[in-house]
């Protein structure tokens, strides 16, 4: 079974799935956007922290990119080799080309991870402009208690805590920095790190997925949001072209999996792989559950 397929069989700390953790009401605020009824300010709230959660995962792809041995030779087509004219080295072994085009794969797939982030930045700019959502919203979107007056010493030091208003990350955001942080680092295997890739996106996929086929007509003629969730954001989320692009990183999450356990000489290695993996499978579809604002 290949490993992307596994993994989503695993069981979760209970009672959770997969399948419930992605459903249109694994949350209040995932009901609420199925429903039309989430309002601009909490919607706002979330846009500003998925677009720091943006910002770290920009940082996680460059780490996987430092992860890939791009092969120094290049394997010729076979009249080449032969040509009196040309003294080309002879060809690599027969397994190369496999792992060179794996290797390039991973590579595209990771550039294109990049492309499609940046675009969403601007897609975020441009879908807050029309629908009037604040992107620097802070967590959560209601003001907090006003704090008392800091005692004169304190006043102006360094590390004072944020102004009101101001966006920063969450403790769930942060988390998924660290995340990120840990998967990238020199002791996690490739391997592991397009794991969290994939996990983060088919999370992702799925959940506004199950949202957009719960999605009824908008309440009184207008969704609480003024239409951004239904217009603009969940086709994004949903469309034919992101689905194409999980689905590919699933495939090379498989691929690199079984070149892993064919290399091993591990009468487990298969077991060692998927359990490795399912560390982080679990933490990310744990912290796409915690992810999303109270309403």
């Amino acid at each position: 079974m290949p490993l992307t397929t596994t993994l989503q069989a695993l069981p979760l700390p209970p009672p959770t799935t997969f399948a419930t953790a992605t459903s249109a009401t694994a949350h209040p605020f995932l009901a609420a956007a199925a429903a039309g009824t989430l309002p601009k300010p909490r919607l706002s709230a979330w846009l500003a922290q998925d677009r720091l959660y943006i910002h770290a995962y920009i940082r996680f792809i460059g780490a996987l990119l430092a992860k890939l041995h791009l092969p120094v030779a290049v394997a010729l087509p076979h009249h080449q080799t032969n040509s009196p004219q040309h003294n080309h080295p002879p060809n690599p072994p027969a397994n190369e080309p496999e792992t060179e085009t794996l290797e390039s794969q991973t590579l595209h797939t990771l550039t294109a991870a990049l492309t499609n982030i940046v675009r969403e930045l601007d897609f975020f700019r441009a879908v807050a402009a029309e629908y009037a959502l604040d992107l620097q919203a802070p967590f959560p979107a209601a003001a907090p208690a006003p704090a008392p007056p800091p005692p004169p010493a304190a006043a102006g030091a360094a590390g004072a805590a944020a102004p009101a208003g101001t966006c920063t990350a969450s403790p769930i955001t942060t988390a998924y920095t660290d995340l990120f942080v840990s998967a990238g680092s020199a002791g996690t295997s490739l391997l592991e790190g397009l794991v969290v890739l994939w996990a983060t996106e088919v999370c992702y996929l799925t959940v506004w997925r199950n949202v957009r086929d719960a999605m009824g007509p908008p309440r009184n003629g207008e969704d609480a949001d003024g239409g951004a969730l239904r217009e603009k954001l969940v086709p994004n989320w949903t469309g034919a072209e992101f689905e194409a692009f999980v689905a590919g990183i699933a495939r090379l999450v498989d691929a690199v999996a079984e070149r892993e356990v064919a290399r091993s000489s591990a009468p487990n290695a298969r077991e060692e792989v998927v359990e490795r993996c399912a560390r982080w499978w679990r933490q990310v579809v744990w912290l796409e559950g915690q992810f999303w604002p109270d309403i």
